[in-house]
């Protein structure tokens, strides 16, 4: 069932390269899931994108997210109550990104609200 949402916390970006994105992801998996990616690959499923790839692995939902084929690592996550949208992000000096983010999870994925915080921190500079 679809609701509104909000997260603060922070993020950082792992520094490699789009094309490495689905190996990182795959290394960071535990044997178990590692076996079940073995066996979707055998079943000639494949993957259009990472973020698809995120998405069959729960372990990797709340420790990972995707903004323009880059990959940051989520180091925090709080859930707040429910007000109206908001997508905020700052820079800090060790370069990790505090966000704050709601959004109605119905018409928006974590994903999306990133990229629309980190565009919004972008033009502020």
């Amino acid at each position: 069932m679809s609701e509104v949402v909000r997260y603060k916390g922070k993020i950082k970006k792992i520094d490699i390269v789009p094309r490495e994105v689905e190996a990182y992801l795959y290394n960071s998996l535990s044997n178990k899931s590692k076996k079940k990616y073995t066996e979707l690959i055998k079943t000639n499923f494949m993957f259009d994108n990472n973020y698809e790839f995120i998405s069959w692995f729960d372990e990797l939902e709340d420790r990972f997210v995707i903004v323009k084929g880059f990959l940051y690592e989520i180091i925090s996550k709080k859930n707040l109550s429910d007000d109206h949208d908001i997508f905020d992000a700052v820079e800090n000096n060790d370069g990790t990104i505090d966000y704050h983010v709601m959004y109605y999870n119905g018409g928006c994925c974590f994903d999306e609200a990133i990229d629309l915080a980190i565009k919004d921190m972008n033009k502020e500079d």
